[in-house]
């Protein structure tokens, strides 16, 4: 029996996935404080899913806008929480004498690189911004980048195939560049060109068959969630640069994303609540949740006993989601209110709904 859909505009099993994202992230980052050499790695396939579910959504969405309306909705919709996370961080690394609690040294061309969304080399050498977790927004900003161009051309009328080929062609010329330098870039920039970025790629496919009536049957897709499952446990870590990690990360996230997707008429998803709320805060959970992290460990480190890890991490968790809903609904909603205004839109850019309610002029 098809499962009644309250809006019609959302796709519900997407939202499932961004909360599913966000808590991977979290107890892979929480694990890493709680159990050094234990640290969850299957919970960096959450940035994989992001990469994935970032696809559709822009398929869903933008592909008919204009260059300008597309960018402006992405400005509102990315750029505020993450400049307020970003100048937190700063302020951070500052009273700490330019050393962060997750982070290497800081530099001036390191500071700006993190508010433009530019891969920059911090003083350690490494090319992280000042929230670590940031490293994935430089990716989504070369994704929309390309998506503009694409939009601001003749080529809109054929944006998946052309927005598709560039990013092609990008990872052709870094694996070439890559390839004669160690697998490491001397400019920090090149890391744009990796692999990872045909996760987005996978996404747009991804939702072209799902537009165009593809469907596979739940006990298929079941199995592809405990196929992707296995891969993810086998697989090597993945560290955020590896160029091989859309092989070992990137095929299993896809297939999950397009097991839920694929379900979204026949699994009622909507009636989840609490899951589609941390949907709604997965972007506000993602950025905030390493400085609730460092908060928490700072707190840790003055309690008169010691908590067992077990109990630690658990509470950290809860902190960390409890934070991050609280974050989206009191801060994130205000400020993509007050940005899109000043950029002009109609109405704020909504996590949940797959279908613009702006024109295409």
């Amino acid at each position: 029996m098809t499962a009644a859909r309250p809006n019609p505009n959302i796709v519900y099993s997407i939202q499932l996935l961004r909360g599913l994202a966000a808590m991977l992230v979290l107890v892979r980052h929480t694990a890493k404080f709680a159990y050094p050499g234990h640290a969850f790695p299957v919970g960096q396939a959450g940035v994989d899913i992001f990469f994935a579910i970032s696809g559709i959504v822009i398929y869903l969405t933008s592909r008919k806008l204009s260059w300008h309306v597309f960018v402006r909705r992405r400005l509102a919709r990315i750029v505020p929480l993450y400049w307020l996370a970003t100048t937190l961080a700063l302020l951070a690394v500052l009273a700490a004498g330019g050393t962060g609690v997750t982070h290497g040294t800081a530099t001036v061309l390191n500071t700006v690189g993190s508010f433009l969304f530019i891969p920059t080399f911090d003083g350690d050498g490494r090319p992280f911004p000042l929230i670590v977790a940031g490293w994935t927004l430089n990716f989504e900003m070369y994704f929309y980048a390309i998506c503009a161009m694409v939009l601001a051309t003749p080529l809109r009328s054929h944006f998946t195939r052309f927005v598709s080929a560039i990013i092609v062609a990008g990872v052709m010329l870094g694996c070439v560049l890559f390839c004669g330098n160690g697998d490491q870039p001397g400019w920090a920039p090149l890391y744009l060109l990796l692999p990872i970025t045909l996760e987005f790629v996978g996404g747009m496919l991804l939702a072209h068959a799902w537009t165009r009536g593809v469907r596979t049957p739940l006990w298929l897709n079941l199995s592809l969630v405990v196929a992707a499952i296995g891969w993810l446990a086998l697989a090597p870590s993945s560290e955020p640069y590896t160029p091989f990690r859309p092989i070992g990360w990137g095929i299993p996230a896809l297939a999950i994303v397009w097991a839920a997707f694929a379900s979204e008429e026949r699994i009622p998803f909507a009636r989840f609540r609490f899951g589609l709320l941390l949907g709604d805060s997965s972007y506000a959970l993602y950025l905030i949740h390493p400085i609730a992290l460092a908060a928490w460990v700072v707190v840790l480190r003055k309690l008169p006993v010691k908590l067992p890890s077990s109990l630690a991490a658990v509470l950290a968790i809860v902190g960390c989601v409890v934070a991050g809903i609280l974050v989206h609904l009191i801060v994130e909603k205000w400020l993509v209110r007050i940005a899109s205004r000043l950029l002009g839109l109609r109405r704020p850019p909504s996590p949940a709904c797959m279908e613009s309610t702006e024109t295409a002029r």
